[in-house]
């Protein structure tokens, strides 16, 4: 049971770590991939929410600690069945750090994101991230669209000035057309 506490601890902290490290990147160019950040977001909240029952029986500041992860999950739950306001503002007071974007929609090796500001998606602002050496993106920017890019249907290409993003449009008498269009990107 001793080994178990320090193999998890020992997980824990490196996991945090990890998070740690990845929160610091979002303030640069590069950060983790949305998916593997996930599941290391899932290992923390789960080693934690372990580590709280095994740290339970001698009442200690780590106990406290642990308690937060435990919380957290339980917010979670409760965000999902209940989908209250009380609810999103204790997510947002607890969880701030560990919500992500989620992911929109693919165009080759780019990645379009929903920017969350805590729970709050914005509704047509999407992130750019392009995929970097198998675990890393680098994001060139957000881009304001309203629906085309959702569908992931087209092309979309980096270009000097922002994005080009090719597609095809029915027009009223049933005819498709290729357009063009491009996209601003806001850093």
């Amino acid at each position: 049971m001793k080994h178990l506490k320090k193999y998890l601890s020992t997980l824990h902290l490196g996991l945090l770590l990890v998070f740690v490290c990845n929160f610091l990147l979002h303030f640069s160019t590069y950060r983790l991939n949305a998916s593997l950040s996930y599941i290391l977001n899932l290992g923390l909240y789960g080693s934690g929410i372990i580590l709280f029952v095994l740290h339970v029986k001698p009442l200690r500041a780590s106990t406290f600690y642990y308690l937060f992860y435990l919380v957290g999950g339980l917010i979670l739950i409760l965000l999902n069945t209940l989908k209250s306001a009380y609810v999103y503002l204790l997510a947002t007071v607890f969880l701030f750090p560990f919500f992500q974007d989620s992911l929109t929609s693919q165009y080759g090796n780019l990645n379009l994101y929903h920017r969350k500001k805590g729970i709050v998606k914005h509704r047509f602002l999407y992130e750019v991230a392009e995929k970097k050496y198998l675990i890393f993106e680098k994001v060139h920017g957000r881009v304001r669209d309203y629906g085309r890019l959702a569908t992931g249907e087209g092309k979309l290409s980096l270009t000097e000035n922002g994005l080009q993003y090719q597609f095809q449009i029915t027009t009223a008498s049933c005819i498709k057309k290729d357009t063009t269009e491009l996209l601003i990107l806001e850093k």
